[in-house]
């Protein structure tokens, strides 16, 4: 996806409307009824402990998008939150692997977030190679517990625990996908095309990254 900053409030106030996607039970004869709300994908630096993260996470998400119609954007580090449109279309999906924001301030928002974090009883000799680690945990813990608190529109998921294993990561997925919003039909037909084929290189990259630094 195209790194793009998005605004949690347009100058009007209004939040864009969105068109209804197939992938949320839209039909070529049945196309009313609300859309769904701004999708959240999120995280805060795992790709310190696990560098691939960002890349299968955006390439997952890219063909998603693209099998759903969906607008996704990815937030620069740093850059502000607004809300706005990317080439003109209401952005569907934000994908932030720098979250920065206190969820308090989605409150108001009709929003779905997927936080994706690691387990910080289980960063082993992390802490020998990497000094900013306690950079990258405390941060992430803090939104852990802020989405605890939320759990109509928030969840968390822990690489380490729920997606060590092939089945594992695909059973994370299904469960973020149905979390966002989406019917199951339409959760296996994203599993087939985009999620299944990274499950393999997926646990192969992490399992050798884990015991590399015995985080596991």
């Amino acid at each position: 996806p195209d790194e793009h900053v998005i605004a949690l409030r347009p100058p009007n106030g209004a939040v864009p409307a969105r068109a209804k996607s197939a992938c949320f039970g839209a039909s070529p004869t049945n196309t009313s009824g609300p859309p769904h709300p701004l999708l959240l994908v999120a995280a805060f630096s795992q790709q310190t402990v696990f560098p691939k993260f960002n890349q299968y996470i955006s390439s997952i998400w890219g063909g998603i998008c693209q099998e759903c119609g969906l607008v996704c954007a990815q937030r620069r580090e740093g850059a502000p939150y607004t809300l706005g449109s990317f080439g003109g279309q209401p952005v569907d999906v934000l994908l932030d692997m720098h979250w920065a924001l206190p969820l308090r301030r989605l409150d108001d928002l009709p929003h779905r977030l997927v936080f994706y974090s690691w387990d910080p009883g289980k960063l082993g000799r992390y802490f020998h190679f990497a000094g900013n680690m306690l950079q990258m945990a405390g941060p992430a813990e803090r939104v852990v517990a802020q989405t605890v608190q939320r759990p109509e529109t928030s969840v968390y998921v822990q690489i380490n625990k729920e997606m060590r294993s092939s089945g594992g990561f695909v059973f994370s997925w299904r469960r973020a996908l149905a979390h966002l919003g989406m019917p199951k039909p339409a959760i296996q037909k994203l599993v087939d095309a985009h999620i299944s084929r990274f499950a393999a290189n997926w646990t192969t990259d992490l399992a050798a990254h884990m015991a590399a630094y015995k985080s596991g």
